[in-house]
């Protein structure tokens, strides 16, 4: 055997550099006496309800009489994967226990198939001659709101003990109840369209608040742990692991600012509200000095300590603040009304637009552009959070943009690119370059998974910040011939001329469209008026286009590009593909606004079609 299984409760018993020494002499004993061992195997599939939901509840499957079969996974003549069916079994009472026997360490696809669900769950996992293994049919848990299966208490799915890393968690520590709590091992990948992507690794049920992970790594990268317990509890943490390390997770004792906390190279994957204490995951990494070579960059600078300890004072003061005035805000009634006054009079007096504009658009005025939605607050208190959370960002920034140009390690520059260094538009070409030589020092899979998609994006991305100027208000939008969801090809300058003001939007992602509120009520309140809607979808496939096709509320132009949107010229030239933006454009082509707020859009366009003003 290649490696065990350590006993979740004993493991816990022990600090973790005692555990790694126990773990040693297990191993070393383990191998001593397997020349004796069984080749039975038994996988044991439980089904675990969410808390406070009934089997017989809307929205819940019935998964009582559901079919589970175990699949042997082998690699047939031409390398593709052969299913073979070894066993199966209904659940009986809310579970199932399968038994087999083995003769080396296979791999096997646990299906879970239902009556009265379209879909089957299933997962994969590498079981062991002698091995027990334990999954649970989870539902519903609210990261990815799907059912799933995973992993009870422990996972191993590990051949080559050169790549293994070891993920152990203890949640013991803390106040919250554990019960069924679930624990998400994901990473970010390059899918086989050259985009960025979520992959998940492995769903672990904590049992009694404990999980251990064991799985290979190729290669150093990172990975983001999200423990989910009661409906209003979430842990998460981003962390660098290496082949060979072994890392603990527990609750943060300290406070985020806390010196003595930088030291287990802590890192909390978001910056926003919810900064409390117990929401925080300490992180301890043994076998790597990577990983503190990365966060303690930025953690142990004492500005970057005093921005973090400013920034949550800020932030217990702003929730003190709002409990207070949620008691007084019915008193509260005209004074946004001035305030909307004010700001009306001051935007139209000067345009954020510097660019000259474009011939043919001299009749758009300038100084009716409004700013385009802002991500800033207005309120003091959280104006001042938000410069801090920038400044912080600079800090964090700054530090891996130079482990991006000086590191000694290929890998660190690698980890310090996709973990956003050098990203700004001035930045790019050297990100750009860096990739480039990169690519000659790492193995061809490396480069194909890691390297040449994100090289590829970035170019993208530099390419749209280039078109930036030629898309702002005053300029003409560039013209493109699209098919629309009936096959039918439509150039959109034709559609400029037959309608007098037309809102373009873009959905980067096809497949994930839905209709949104926003576009229906601007159909509904100014399309007799004149005003035209056209969507242009990326990434849409035949099977998409039909089913767009048949969709009898869509009342407005869709126009289909089956590019995905960084490969596309269209996106280029829009300048879209480094953020989102949607445009009014004239009948002549002209763009008149760009991106502007709600409230600002509607006042325009009950301005321009002489309409009086919506009550929406």
């Amino acid at each position: 055997m290649d490696h065990t299984r350590f006993n979740l409760s004993q493991y816990f018993d022990m600090n973790l550099s005692v555990a790694l020494c126990g773990i040693l002499l297990v191993v070393l004993t383990i191998s001593a006496c397997s020349g004796d061992t069984s080749n039975s195997y038994s996988i044991t599939i439980e089904h675990l309800l969410p808390e406070q939901t009934e089997p017989d509840s809307e929205g819940s499957i019935d998964y009582s009489s559901a079919i589970v079969s175990i699949k042997r996974i082998d690699i047939g003549e031409t390398d593709e994967e052969v299913l073979s069916e070894l066993m199966s079994s209904p659940f009986r009472n809310g579970k199932v226990k399968l038994r087999g026997h083995i003769e080396q360490p296979t791999w096997v696809e646990v299906v879970v198939d239902s009556d009265n669900s379209e879909d089957t769950l299933s997962t994969r996992t590498l079981v062991e001659p002698g091995e027990n293994v334990s999954l649970a049919v989870v539902e519903d848990k609210d990261l990815f709101s799907e059912d799933t299966i995973a992993h009870i208490g422990s996972l191993s799915n590990v051949q080559d003990p050169s790549k293994k890393i070891s993920l152990v968690g203890d949640f013991n520590s803390s106040s919250v109840d554990f019960l069924n709590a679930i624990a998400y091992l994901q990473t970010t990948f390059w899918n086989e369209k050259g985009q960025d992507d979520w992959e998940l690794h492995s769903f672990i049920v904590l049992q009694e608040g404990k999980f251990i992970i064991e799985m290979e790594l190729d290669a150093p990268m990172f990975l983001s742990l999200y423990v989910s317990g009661t409906p209003s509890y979430s842990s998460y943490a981003t962390f660098i692991a290496d082949p060979g390390t072994t890392i603990l997770f527990q609750p943060s004792k300290h406070s985020v600012h806390s010196p003595a906390n930088l030291s287990t190279g802590w890192f909390q994957g978001r910056q926003d509200a919810s900064q409390n204490p117990q929401n925080q995951l300490s992180v301890h990494i043994t076998g790597s000095e990577r990983h503190a070579r990365f966060f303690d960059s930025w953690q142990k600078s004492f500005t970057y300590r005093l921005k973090e300890k400013q920034f949550l004072d800020a932030d217990e003061e702003f929730n003190i603040l709002s409990a207070e005035q949620a008691e007084l805000r019915p008193i509260v009634e005209n004074s946004d009304e001035i305030q909307h006054e004010d700001s009306e009079s001051s935007r139209t007096k000067a345009s954020w637009v510097k660019t000259a504009l474009a011939e043919g658009c001299e009749h758009v005025s300038l100084s009716q552009v409004r700013p385009e939605r802002r991500d800033f607050p207005t309120d003091p208190l959280l104006s001042r959070m938000f410069e801090l959370s920038n400044e912080m960002s600079s800090i964090r920034i700054a530090a891996k943009n130079d482990i991006a140009r000086r590191a000694k390690d290929p890998f660190d520059a690698l980890l310090a690119l996709e973990f956003g260094a050098l990203r700004s538009p001035q930045q790019l070409p050297e990100a750009i370059k860096i990739f480039d030589y990169l690519s000659q020092l790492f193995s061809e899979d490396i480069v194909d998974r890691r390297i040449t998609p994100a090289r590829n994006y970035l170019s993208s991305v530099l390419e749209s910040q280039k078109q930036d100027h030629r898309t702002v208000p005053g300029q003409k939008v560039p013209d493109f011939e699209l098919p629309d969801v009936h096959g039918n090809l439509q150039r959109f300058s034709n559609i400029l001329e037959e309608n007098a003001l037309v809102f373009m939007s873009f959905n980067k992602w096809g497949e994930h469209y839905s209709i949104t509120n926003l576009v229906t009520s601007l159909h509904d309140t100014y399309g007799e008026a004149g005003l035209q809607i056209v969507e242009v979808l990326f990434d849409v496939n035949s099977d998409l286009q039909q089913e767009l096709a048949l969709n009898q509320d869509i009342a407005w132009i869709q126009l289909l590009d089956p590019n995905i949107y960084s490969e596309s010229e269209i996106a280029t030239s829009y300048a879209i593909v480094h953020k989102y933006v949607d445009f009014l454009v004239d009948t002549h082509g002209c763009i008149v606004q760009r991106n502007i707020p709600l409230e600002d859009l509607r006042n325009y366009l009950d301005s321009y079609f002489d309409i009086p003003a919506s009550t929406e």
